[in-house]
């Protein structure tokens, strides 16, 4: 809201009200999509995936065990999702920018790295053989993006 026809005033956003006008060059922005806060959000999931690995590997009762509890009860990876949908949400950003749409091979790349290179195939191949209980865990347990447990029949 304005805070006046003539005077200048701000969005929490930061974009300027001038004469009851939104200044901005371009129709959408970023943020409005949610890339803004969509990234802050992500990011503590991820920390939140990270403390609890962390705490389940500092106690010696489950050396050699799964972590299959909170975040990891969703998603084999939260942590590698985390960052997918952070260069997602930072497109999302760069997107309203004139040339914004040339970014998505940024996201695009690195979520190609996270699932077929360097992240989920790499870790998994480890796993699967460090872990006797993991394979019980993949049958049930999304490898990406978080979704309910599967029912083990």
């Amino acid at each position: 809201a304005s805070r006046g026809a003539s005077s200048p005033g701000r969005l929490a956003s930061g974009r300027e009200i001038v004469g009851g006008d939104v200044v901005e060059d371009r129709a959408v922005a970023g943020d409005d999509l949610g890339g803004g806060d969509g990234g802050g959000t992500i990011k503590r999931g991820e920390v939140v995936g990270d403390l609890q690995l962390t705490k389940f590997k500092k106690d010696p009762a489950n050396k050699g065990q799964v972590m299959d509890k909170g975040l990891w009860s969703l998603t084999r990876h939260p942590n590698y999702f985390g960052d997918a949908v952070l260069w997602w949400g930072v497109y999302v950003l760069a997107v309203s920018t004139p040339l914004g749409r040339w970014t998505i091979f940024s996201p695009a790349l690195m979520t190609f790295l996270l699932l077929r290179v360097s992240g989920v195939t790499l870790l998994e191949r480890n796993l699967q053989t460090s872990k006797p209980d993991y394979a019980a865990y993949v049958a049930r347990t999304s490898a990406f993006v978080p979704w309910f447990p599967r029912s083990e029949a």
